[in-house]
């Protein structure tokens, strides 16, 4: 969310004048915005949220004169506000998402999910904003369910289409192992164990899993299953486009996303999609044509890379039917949506 945060600020900051309140990244948003920092704890999460709630309202109630609307952009604080961007709504999320966590793991996660829920039923409400604007099309309705009185809209997170595009590639030909990839912060949250297994029963199949996670725990893991020749862990990367670019299909598995930023850029990458029915996979898959949707269990997802390996034609249409979905989630029709909600509440 904070990657997101950044690139509105950046696209809007020559058309609006912001102050941001906030903790990290503020370094690199443009010179014109101006910048409140707030020293937050690292660890652990519950403190950073609980910090944030009060902390931020006092900041934004001695400013308040000095602004025409005020948006929490990810975080929840104690304040009225104009608009609220929901990158996650907690209330659907559910304690299942997180239950292979164990230790203090499972229980700072229970405490931040609970601070999270105990924030947004207290700030979801029409006293207490105005708007709430969902990253997607899966968390607006999340917040019908559990949000119905507050005015609702959608603005889907945007990503820079050029930087991610890249030119049509070669199909791959009959028999040659389907390349896919992963791209997590959070290796159980995303299912990358499940994808292991998977791949025990799809054998011409090779993972690549990029980003942060328990990477000697999950090394051992694929040892056991004796799937280590296949399965190449990056780590964090800087650039993503080559990893990208050497895969046909980029796989999500998670049981919980509100929007999947990676998927899109895949996708633009020319990857076909395969996920659980989440965030915004089922708009780049469309009916079959993007990829396949898959349930929350190995089985499932190994049926769907076997498919797509027999069949590199599929993969192709499907690769050319996702990127022009990806496109429509630019950078450029964040930012016009944005600026609209701005001008008619501001006018309001």
């Amino acid at each position: 969310m904070e990657r997101q945060s950044s690139a509105l600020l950046n696209s809007l900051s020559a058309d609006v004048q912001f102050t941001v309140i906030g903790s990290d990244g503020l370094d690199e948003l443009p010179t014109a915005v101006r910048t409140i920092k707030m020293g937050l704890p690292r660890r652990p999460a519950v403190a950073r949220i609980v910090w944030f709630y009060f902390r931020s309202a006092r900041h934004v109630k001695r400013l308040r004169g000095e602004f025409d609307l005020v948006h929490s952009c990810g975080a929840v604080s104690r304040t009225n506000v104009d608009l609220s961007t929901v990158h996650l709504c907690h209330a659907a999320v559910g304690p299942g998402s997180r239950a292979s966590l164990t230790g203090w793991r499972k229980i700072n996660s229970a405490l931040a999910r609970w601070m999270g829920l105990v924030s947004e039923r207290r700030q979801y409400r029409t006293d207490r904003v105005r708007r709430l604007i969902a990253v997607s099309e899966s968390v607006q309705k999340q917040l019908a369910r559990y949000y119905p009185r507050v005015e609702r809209a959608v603005v889907a997170n945007g990503v820079d289409v050029q930087h991610f595009a890249t030119p049509k590639r070669r199909a791959r030909s009959n028999g040659e192992a389907l390349r896919a990839v992963m791209v997590t912060g959070d290796f159980s949250l995303k299912g990358v164990d499940l994808a292991m297994e998977a791949l025990v029963n799809a054998p011409s199949v090779t993972l690549k899993v990029v980003g942060r996670g328990a990477l000697q725990q999950y090394r051992n893991r694929v040892e056991e299953l004796g799937i280590a020749d296949r399965v190449t862990f990056f780590g964090e990367l800087s650039d993503v486009r080559p990893v990208y670019s050497d895969s046909d299909v980029v796989i999500c598995v998670s049981n919980y996303e509100s929007f999947g930023l990676y998927l899109v850029e895949a996708a633009l990458a020319g990857c076909a999609v395969v996920s659980t029915a989440v965030g915004v996979a089922p708009q780049l898959i469309g009916n079959n044509d993007g990829g396949l949707i898959v349930e929350h269990d190995a089985r499932s997802l190994a049926g769907a890379l076997v498919q797509l390996q027999l069949d590199p034609e599929f993969v192709h249409r499907c690769a050319t039917y996702s990127a022009a979905a990806a496109r429509e989630f630019s950078l450029d029709a964040m930012r016009e949506a944005y600026l609209a909600h701005y001008r008619e509440m501001a006018d309001g």
